[in-house]
């Protein structure tokens, strides 16, 4: 549907991620929110489209006696995240398959987490629905999600930047040219965005669907240099 290579974007996810920024924003974002959220020690946390695992990682360090289930329908990006589990010995139950077709139990999770891929999924109304049945009364849902079409020059140009304070000139354009080929992958998702492909959304309009589909709102915000939506939120 969408043309994007996500095998190949897999393998150079992190590296992407590494060079942006805003991407550790959004770690940040969740990260200095689950604190004030009093979850159990040993919370059941789902990471819904969980690619590499950053996030998950990410709040190990804030919930290390927490079960963690990674849930993501792409190998390479599994393989990846597996990699950095290991490494940090978190026991993750990985589950590579879409959130349709995955086996867990309704009201099992403390909290739930989805970050820029609700927009993708096929029936983004329907996946609201369907992880609100997955959340225990009182769960927390932590929703990141792209809402605006995406201006590949204006990212570039911010990573150029970033790039070259830390690497000077010579690096960032070596750093273009080694990840050329995932950066056509954004481009394909741009793309995929203009033809109607995958949702888009201003914060009111989520708002009205998270609503609509049984959630309470607890915070609305924009983050991701204006081009994500930030929800957290509890079922009714």
């Amino acid at each position: 549907m969408d043309g994007i290579n996500w095998a190949q974007y897999a393998l150079d996810y992190d590296a992407m991620c590494a060079a942006n920024p805003a991407y550790e924003e959004n770690l940040q974002h969740l990260v200095s929110r689950v604190d004030g959220w009093q979850l159990p020690a040993d919370a059941k946390v789902l990471d819904i489209g969980a690619g590499t695992g950053a996030f998950i990682c990410a709040l190990s360090e804030r919930l290390p006696n927490a079960q963690y289930t990674h849930l993501d329908f792409n190998a390479t990006m599994n393989a990846q995240a597996l990699i950095k589990y290991r490494d940090l010995s978190l026991n993750v139950n990985v589950i590579e398959s879409t959130l349709a077709d995955a086996e867990i139990p309704r009201q099992s999770q403390d909290l739930i987490i989805c970050v820029n891929a609700l927009y993708a999924m096929a029936d983004p109304q329907l996946v609201l629905r369907r992880i609100r049945r997955l959340l225990k009364p009182g769960g927390k849902f932590f929703l990141i999600d792209f809402g605006r079409e995406m201006n590949v020059a204006r990212w570039s140009l911010y990573l150029l930047r970033s790039l070259v304070q830390k690497h000077g000139a010579i690096g960032a354009l070596g750093w273009f040219w080694r990840y050329r080929d995932s950066l056509k992958q954004n481009r394909k998702g741009m793309q995929a965005q203009r033809r109607g492909n995958y949702w888009l959304h201003n914060p009111s309009e989520l708002a009205f669907a998270l609503e609509d589909n049984g959630w309470c709102i607890e915070e609305l915000a924009t983050c991701y240099r204006g081009d994500c939506d930030l929800a957290i939120c509890r079922p009714y």
